[in-house]
């Protein structure tokens, strides 16, 4: 527990090792694998720091750094921090030391003037979104009216509000005769918009459709001319990968 506290000094302090800003590279970083691929790295770690041996400390810290320096939690807690001490203006640099559990230095100190504060503090916490190309949602309320309105589904089990962005079939609910009954499910593409919380967890923040593929209820079956669009699209895109890699074979 000592050494991994040492090592959160050291994330505090390594901007120009580890710093991301943007949106854009916060998204390459946080993904949904590098995150699960973050937490197993972690406990293989805390098991590395419970049977380690002495003289081991340092090599097991820099693995450690190298693990937790894309952690989620790590880099927005580490901008909470920043983003507070830049709002106190006694405060005018930090250093930090980090320490194994020997109490010998794994590096030499590290200090951060003022002037850095911005470096490791994120524009956005904003992530990519997850698009989900066979979504179903189980309607429970259409809208049937213009406006921005939001339709609201069961997906996943869960309730869910989300923006129909498929303009082509919003029309069609609004001007043709189109029926949804109970049980009525669209199949479609989702797109889930996603943040990283205060505490650089993964936070849900809204959903939208962006291609009807098709619509079921108990009676029929019916695919959309854009759905069909959508899927000859996907099955070129497909086939043009496919083909490339044979070429590279």
């Amino acid at each position: 527990m000592t050494l991994l506290v040492g090592i959160v000094g050291v994330m505090i302090a390594l901007a120009p090792l580890i710093h991301q800003s943007s949106a854009d590279a916060l998204t390459e970083q946080l993904t949904e694998l590098q995150i699960e691929k973050t937490k197993l790295e972690i406990e293989k770690l805390q098991k590395e720091v419970q049977d380690m041996h002495s003289g081991t400390g340092s090599v097991v810290a820099h693995n450690a750094i190298d693990v937790l320096k894309n952690n989620p939690k790590i880099v927005v807690r580490r901008s909470n921090f920043y983003k507070h001490l830049s709002t106190d203006k006694n405060v005018v640099q930090i250093g930090v030391i980090p320490y194994n559990t020997s109490l010998e230095p794994i590096r030499q100190e590290v200090i951060v003037p003022r002037s850095d504060f911005s470096n490791f503090v994120l524009v956005s916490q904003t992530l990519k979104s997850k698009i989900i190309e066979d979504a179903n949602i189980q309607l429970v309320s259409p809208v049937l009216r213009e406006g921005k309105f939001k339709w609201k589904g069961i997906y996943n089990k869960e309730a869910i509000s989300f923006s129909m962005q498929d303009i082509v079939f919003q029309n069609q609910v609004l001007r043709e005769p189109i029926t949804f009954q109970h049980g009525t499910i669209l199949e479609c593409v989702l797109e889930v918009h996603r943040k990283l919380n205060e505490v650089g967890e993964v936070e849900i923040t809204g959903y939208s459709v962006k291609t009807v593929i098709k619509k079921h209820d108990d009676t029929q079956s019916i695919e959309t001319p854009q759905g069909r669009e959508y899927k000859q699209a996907k099955r070129l895109r497909e086939s043009q990968g496919d083909m490339f890699t044979d070429l590279r074979n």
